[in-house]
């Protein structure tokens, strides 16, 4: 008896820790009003022998506007409007605003797991059904635990395609 007691307890507390640290990320990311930050991506393609690279500048405000400018392979700006009217841009830019801002973090076709090791907090997100199981299988993010920032997202396709882009210089 004392023993299930003890499991009891054990998992309970697992699993406030758990949902406190998702909390805490979203919090953290919903007050986030402005981000600037250099940004490496990296894009693995089944159908590509190399990976691909791009690196560039990052720029994030709060629900309005994402810009990527895109230095190497070759100069780009890319330009996310939280306005978008297009109605398949208008999905991807929900998608990456609500990872942004951290609404993700609700989503009811997700599985969430989590994990803390010594200097970040990762977040996997499982499809599981939903708009977003047709293109995606998985979305990891990782949360640095001080300052909290994103360092890392990766996205896994259906197809077995995947994209990293990795943070770092926030300014």
């Amino acid at each position: 008896m004392t023993y299930k007691i003890f499991v009891i307890i054990f998992l309970s507390n697992l699993f406030s820790i758990e949902y406190s640290m998702k909390e805490d990320i979203k919090k953290h990311l919903q007050n986030l009003l402005y981000y600037e930050c250099n940004y490496q991506q990296e894009k693995i393609i089944s159908e590509v022998k190399d990976p691909l690279i791009s690196t560039g500048k990052l720029k994030y405000k709060q629900n309005e506007y994402l810009v990527m400018e895109q230095k190497t392979p070759f100069e780009e700006i890319y330009y996310l409007d939280k306005k978008n009217t297009n109605q398949i841009n208008k999905k991807a830019n929900q998608l990456i605003f609500e990872l942004l801002n951290g609404d993700i973090l609700e989503n009811k076709n997700l599985i969430f797991k989590q994990i803390e090791k010594k200097e970040v907090f990762i977040i996997y997100m499982i499809v599981e059904k939903g708009m977003l199981k047709k293109y995606i299988k998985q979305i990891d993010l990782f949360v640095s635990k001080k300052p909290m920032v994103i360092k890392k997202i990766q996205i896994a396709t259906q197809n077995g395609d995947i994209t990293k882009i990795d943070f770092y210089e926030k300014k």
